[in-house]
């Protein structure tokens, strides 16, 4: 079964560099909760601070997706290294917003 086709909202095509894109209609966003609550995902990455010394610092992770899959993924992964099952996912559409898994 094929995707179903969006429907596009609003276009943009830079003519000098060659990209485009559009904006879509979703069916809903998807968010990763800790608890009921919003949270950030900071990672550190010691292994390449010797050879790579731009890179010393926090990255942020993303929690928020408009495919349910990758927050259900990453809500299982966080669940199963933490050893809890307080990583729920959020659906959330025209401002109304349920727990889904």
């Amino acid at each position: 079964m094929s995707r179903p086709k969006p429907t596009i909202l609003l276009t943009y095509h830079n003519e000098e560099t060659g990209s485009a894109y559009e904006i879509t209609d979703e069916y809903a966003y998807y968010m990763v909760l800790y608890k009921g609550n919003a949270f950030n995902l900071k990672t550190y990455a010691d292994f390449y601070t010797k050879d790579f010394p731009e890179n010393i610092g926090p990255k942020y992770g993303r929690t928020c997706f408009a495919n349910p899959a990758h927050c259900i993924r990453l809500a299982r992964k966080l669940n199963n290294e933490n050893n809890t099952t307080d990583f729920t996912v959020m659906q959330i559409r025209n401002a109304n917003a349920r727990i889904i898994k």
